[in-house]
């Protein structure tokens, strides 16, 4: 599930009478700045509906939504700023890399047969390669 799944299913939790999942994926933004967080959502569609201020709306809202998910959640104007919990979301990728049996090799080259590499091979700048190798 990626980032703005997550905000759209956490957002969508609190406003599922006024908007549908679909809605809000499509109302989510990509901050210009990472300051403002990893997903942005703006609080405008929702003040004809709720008859409030949109910044009045992003308050009540991040009052209400579950924050499990995220490192902090910011009301700037109108718009509602998530910081993705960059620790849960670490302990995820590797809960799933462990499950699939993905090995992380630093010599692609030196990994038997039965592995194959993926397309995430890179050379660091101390001149080791690595790659991400996944079962045949």
């Amino acid at each position: 599930m990626n980032n703005k799944e997550i905000v759209a299913q956490a957002i969508h939790q609190v406003v599922k009478e006024d908007l549908s999942i679909e809605q809000v994926q499509q109302l989510l933004e990509n901050p210009k700045s990472a300051d403002h967080g990893d997903v942005a959502f703006p609080a405008f569609s929702l003040a004809k509906v709720y008859r409030k201020a949109p910044q009045q709306i992003a308050a009540d809202l991040a009052e209400k939504i579950d924050q499990a998910s995220f490192e902090k959640i910011e009301v700037v104007g109108p718009y509602l700023n998530f910081f993705m919990d960059k620790k849960a979301i670490s302990a995820h990728v590797l809960e799933l890399v462990l499950k699939e049996k993905i090995i992380l090799a630093i010599k692609p080259s030196a990994i038997s047969k039965q592995y194959r590499s993926t397309c995430l091979h890179q050379t660091l700048p101390n001149q080791f390669q690595w790659g991400i190798c996944v079962p045949l």
